[in-house]
């Protein structure tokens, strides 16, 4: 199932080739979609019958619960893969608007891919090390994700657009919204296999560390 995944990451590089109109490629992109979504009905099934049926320790459980929710992010990497297929699909690959980003998509589109990958690694290697990495990455992809988006608005804010403008720019936001779904995936896969090796549940550890940080700086303010 990650290897078809893999696969498809691979083939919205190949899209982003302002040159390659190949329909075969939003076919194969298409076939590899169904195959993903029958995998994620087998496993989820597998899973949920062997926790009936062989009632496992907790070792055991532990790791049926990462594979059950590794299933799920794997198979919602495929969807949002299938959305920017179906924007590119869409867009004037040639157009100016396109081209201005075409850099900045395809580096946003390497991270991802690079955070996906990782977080596969670290999971079935069992390596922490890499898994927290993955995790750190993501501030990079946000970051960039940010860029394109308020570059969007202050390059064409304000400018009469032709129709199919609006639709290239609407689409390269839309891409870059499902790239970052992307990497965000890859680090809930990083964290199912932190828990699965150590049994420790890490996530929205960032989010309370931040709240945590808010807080501090706001008591610091009032005894200020």
């Amino acid at each position: 199932m990650s290897t078809v995944m893999m696969k498809q990451l691979e083939l919205v590089k190949k899209l982003l080739d302002e040159d390659n109109d190949d329909t075969d490629v939003y076919q194969e992109i298409y076939n590899n979609e169904l195959i993903i979504d029958s995998l994620d009905v087998k496993l989820r099934r597998e899973v949920i019958n062997a926790i009936v049926l062989y009632n496992p320790r907790a070792t055991d459980l532990r790791q049926m619960m990462s594979n059950y929710d590794m299933i799920g992010y794997v198979e919602r990497v495929g969807d949002l893969v299938l959305n920017i297929a179906r924007f590119l699909k869409g867009m004037d690959k040639k157009s100016d608007i396109c081209t201005h980003y075409h850099d900045k998509i395809l580096k946003l589109v390497n991270l991802s891919a690079s955070m996906v990958e990782q977080s596969i690694l670290a999971y079935n290697y069992e390596n922490n090390a890499m898994a927290r990495e993955t995790i750190n990455n993501d501030d990079m992809v946000d970051d960039l994700y940010g860029e394109i988006c308020r570059s969007t608005s202050t390059d064409f804010g304000g400018k009469v657009l032709s129709e199919s403008q609006l639709n290239d720019i609407q689409g390269v936001n839309g891409i870059a919204y499902n790239l970052e779904r992307i990497s965000d995936n890859a680090t809930n896969i990083a964290e199912a296999a932190i828990y699965f090796a150590e049994g420790k549940d890490i996530k929205h550890t960032k989010l309370k560390k931040e709240e945590e940080d808010a807080a501090a700086t706001e008591s610091k303010k009032e005894e200020a």
